[in-house]
């Protein structure tokens, strides 16, 4: 049997939505050819719904959804911290803080293959120019680091391209199930 790959998937809040989301793609996982390591800031029950399926899971607290400069830069150091001791293959993220803070951790510590689930975006129209073209500045520049995109609907594909923040031949679009 070769070595199973190593697995981080990189999630704020592991709850419905995104969370839900990354655990269903690891349990759709062949597990004698993948080992998932699920890093989040915060959960609800897919935490254990998770360690019932025999995933580890890694609470990093100081990563948030809200943009809270002091701790954005210690997850940062945390997850270059753990995701280089872990030696993983490859770094999952999803949504934005955890694209963003995760992607960058990862191009860090020299992680082979980073992938990004865009959920949605962090820019609407209702911000102001310079912090929706901040954002988009934030967004391209990860681009640069990514080698896969995941969007859950055609529609954010579409954005993702449009927006010139993925080029479309490393987008795909996946299905969301719709769980009770």
């Amino acid at each position: 049997m070769t070595e199973r790959l190593r697995v981080a998937q990189i999630v704020t809040r592991f709850m419905a939505g995104a969370g839900g989301v990354a655990l269903r793609g690891a349990l759709a996982l062949d597990s004698d050819r993948y080992e998932v390591v699920f890093v989040i800031g915060s959960g609800d029950r897919l935490i254990q719904q998770a360690r019932t399926a025999g995933f580890e899971v890694v609470v990093l607290e100081r990563l948030r959804s809200e943009i809270a400069p002091a701790d954005d830069w210690r997850a940062l150091a945390e997850l270059k911290t753990f995701l280089a001791a872990g030696k993983f293959d490859i770094v999952h993220t999803h949504s934005s803080k955890a694209g963003a803070l995760g992607r960058r951790a990862a191009h860090h510590a020299d992680v082979p293959r980073i992938v990004h689930t865009f959920h949605g975006f962090p820019f609407h129209e209702f911000q102001s120019w310079l912090r929706r073209t901040a954002y988009l500045r934030i967004e391209r520049s990860l681009g640069k680091i990514t080698d896969a995109f995941l969007a859950v609907g055609p529609a954010v594909a579409a954005e993702a391209i449009r927006r010139r923040i993925a080029p479309p031949e490393r987008v795909r679009t996946i299905g969301v199930a719709v769980s009770a």
